[in-house]
């Protein structure tokens, strides 16, 4: 994932400072929909905008790169929830991601012929920044976030990019 097609490692310096920046602004209960809001309303394009060359799209996805920081700057609900049972449950968990508007946002979510489809590069780094952000917040539970993200990115080798097919394969 890192070093084919994702860019996530090279945007990766430039979300972690606007994660702990937005730590100003956002509470740590509020949800990510929330939180990429307040990133959003905030202009961070303009505040990074040294750092624009880092990031390998125009400004439009500039911007829509930086709404991910909301993953590291806050804990996702519907993770919490799967890292307080004793055994999390991965399909669960990522259809209930698949509910937040942010997070289908986040994945290039888009519907076509009556199927739901996402964009693969933009799903792996989304849940790879998910789970570094839930570690960050949530450092008891590394096991569980490492047993959550390898189910859903083994899930996505066959889903043929149709979120139907990638919630199905999540074991």
């Amino acid at each position: 994932m890192i070093s084919v097609g994702g860019t996530i490692m090279d945007e990766l310096p430039v979300l972690l400072q606007l994660a702990f920046l937005m730590k100003i602004f956002i509470n740590g209960d509020t949800d990510i929909d929330e939180a990429a809001q307040t990133i959003g309303s905030l202009m961070p394009n303009r505040l990074f905008a040294a750092y624009r060359a880092q990031f390998t799209t125009d400004d439009a996805l500039f911007s829509e790169s930086l709404r991910k920081a909301a993953f590291l700057t806050v804990l996702s609900k519907e993770v919490a929830k799967e890292l307080q049972k004793e055994q999390p449950d991965g399909k669960a968990c990522l259809e209930r991601l698949f509910g937040s508007e942010e997070f289908r946002r986040a994945v290039g979510c888009n519907s076509y012929r009556q199927e739901l489809w996402y964009r693969k590069e933009w799903f792996q780094e989304s849940v790879f920044l998910l789970a570094l952000g839930t570690c960050m917040q949530e450092c008891a539970h590394k096991e569980a976030v490492h047993q959550l993200l390898a189910s859903w990115l083994r899930a996505d080798l066959a889903s043929e990019y149709k979120v139907r097919k990638l919630i199905e394969h999540v074991n």
